[in-house]
């Protein structure tokens, strides 16, 4: 299972509710996690079947990405955010897995509560905050056919490339649009 590009006209199809609850299912998610524990650089927090190919509303993520003991992932089938903190999240710099060297800086809020079904069906509500928030409404908005480059782009902010200066440091450099 491989990631796939823009501009692969998937990454902006609106995905489709899972019906079916089955070993296929399973295997799915088990190979969308194995492919998104190998992308190392950038390294990958989230993944959306949209993002493989699938349009299906199904995500995997690291709930853990922050640890450096490793990643706990799990898998969200069906998700819809229920809520949404008025206040902003921390200014987070995102990139895309389907979008090689793009960066930006999309608002997203704080925290949100999603209900989503697991891999028998039984719907769960959960609440992320902070940067686990941040990961959960940029793969929602890929179910949903939406990139983050749309959403910077109509917040009027500016994308960007990462490149090496000339000690090796990584620099933020704005793209001409």
């Amino acid at each position: 299972m491989r990631v796939i590009q823009v501009p692969a006209h998937v990454l902006t199809t609106k995905a489709e509710t899972i019906v079916k609850f089955d070993n296929k299912l399973l295997k799915l998610v088990e190979e969308m996690i194995d492919t998104l524990e190998k992308t190392k650089d950038p390294e990958g927090v989230g993944l959306a079947a949209v993002q493989v190919g699938i349009a299906k509303r199904i995500f995997v993520m690291n709930t853990r990405p922050e640890s450096t003991r490793g990643g706990k992932y799990e898998s969200f089938i069906n998700p819809k955010i229920i809520e949404k903190e008025k206040d902003k999240a921390d200014k987070v710099l995102e990139g895309c897995l389907s979008i090689e060297n793009i960066w930006g800086y999309p608002e997203r809020a704080s925290g949100v509560k999603l209900v989503y079904q697991d891999l028998k069906g039984k719907k769960h509500i959960k609440k992320f905050i902070g940067f686990g928030a941040v990961i959960v409404q940029h793969e929602v908005d890929h179910l949903q056919g939406r990139l983050f480059t749309h959403r910077v782009i109509e917040e009027g902010k500016d994308l960007y490339r990462i490149d090496k200066d000339e000690n090796g440091e990584s620099e933020l450099i704005p793209l001409e649009l």
